[in-house]
């Protein structure tokens, strides 16, 4: 989706999503036992950025 205006809230949750991401992936190749957490976690925080 285009963004007509990017603000720090905005990036800051852009920058969240972007983390959560890579910690279900490093988690994920990893066979940590918290990837099931994280994908939670995951899916919350896209949710908060979708809705922004």
């Amino acid at each position: 989706r285009r963004v007509g205006r990017w603000n720090a809230a905005l990036m800051d949750a852009r920058r969240a999503l972007r983390r959560a991401r890579r910690r279900l992936q490093h988690a994920r190749l990893t066979q940590s036992d918290s990837a099931s957490a994280l994908a939670s976690h995951l899916r919350i925080t896209r949710k908060k950025y979708e809705r922004m």
